[in-house]
């Protein structure tokens, strides 16, 4: 019985999670859609401008899908040229990893203030009042839900069956990261999925070398989402997230050789490894980025081989 409650709190926090993040996303669509939508076309005029554009835009939808999704529809009608438009989602990778860093500051106290001033917020009668109201108490359910999925995990952190379990990923780093990912597909959001590592290794029961490998699933799972929901897309909108898809696949691939290194420069470090999942979100898509930026001519080669246009698998 002990455990159907466990399970309970623990999937009812990460449903919170998940809607703080659609209420912040959902409620900056109503009051400032138009704005984003014109701000981050208009962005797209440079290879800097893009990236910045895609993470403001992340930051302030809370979701690089949205973003992705946005960049492939504009993508589709001319308005970003195929390039940039991957830069643009570089951009919105290091947006959601700023936002899952910013997150694990422990702001935790300030989420009723948030929720109260959301609340008061979405009664005014202005479509930008009620969306502003509904994105300012998504963040405190954000918030909340972080305190909440903290006190969730903590009888887990305790439990033998976990470290068994967390025994083996630290054995088998391809089925964590398999693992990782599914679990960031099924929640369409690798920050959802952060922060659940976060909070699980917070009791120091998880090696260094996991929790990356962990953060790196969830990086490749994100990536996953945008790719089923452009499916039925015009072929140049799949092109993109599909190289998003295949940038954060190859970053994974590589970084995962060298985990077993990080965990040791890490462990030898004197500093402290209380938000490891979430700084290591952040330095792996600041990473992808600086590599992935020169060569996206390259990778707009590799996606128009891997979809190419219809004329030319007919002819």
């Amino acid at each position: 019985m002990e455990s159907v409650v466990v399970g309970i709190n623990l999937f009812g926090a990460v449903a919170l999670l998940l809607f703080g993040l659609a209420q912040i996303k959902d409620g900056m669509s109503r009051a400032f859609g138009a704005r984003l939508r014109i701000g981050l076309a208009a962005g797209t005029r440079g290879q800097y401008r893009s990236f910045f554009a895609g993470l403001v835009a992340t930051i302030a939808l809370q979701s690089s899908t949205a973003t992705a999704l946005m960049v492939a529809s504009f993508v589709e009608k001319d308005l970003i040229a195929p390039a940039m438009a991957q830069i643009v989602l570089l951009g919105a990778n290091v947006g959601t990893a700023m936002t899952a860093w910013i997150v694990a500051l422990g702001l935790g106290w300030l989420s009723p203030l948030l929720i109260l001033a959301g609340v008061i917020l979405s009664r005014g009668k202005s479509v930008q009042r009620q969306g502003g109201g509904a994105a300012v108490a998504g963040v405190g359910l954000m918030l909340l839900s972080l305190h909440l999925l903290s006190a969730a995990t903590d009888p887990i952190r305790q439990s033998p069956a976990l470290g068994l379990f967390i025994g083996m990923l630290g054995d088998a780093w391809p089925v964590a990261l398999i693992f990782s990912a599914v679990l960031a597909v099924l929640a369409s959001s690798s920050l959802a999925i952060v922060v659940l590592i976060l909070s699980l290794a917070a009791s120091g029961g998880m090696e260094t070398s996991l929790v990356i490998v962990l953060v790196l699933g969830a990086n490749l799972g994100g990536a996953v989402p945008p790719v089923l929901a452009t499916l039925k897309a015009p072929i140049a909108a799949r092109r993109v997230t599909v190289g998003n898809l295949v940038v954060r696949a190859i970053g994974c691939l590589a970084a995962l050789p060298l985990a077993g290194y990080a965990a040791a420069l890490l462990d030898m470090s004197p500093f402290s490894h209380a938000n490891l999942a979430v700084d290591a979100h952040l330095a792996f898509n600041f990473a992808v980025a600086a590599f992935a930026w020169p060569l996206s001519p390259v990778l707009l080669r590799v996606t128009t081989m891997l979809l190419p246009d219809r004329e030319s698998t007919e002819n």
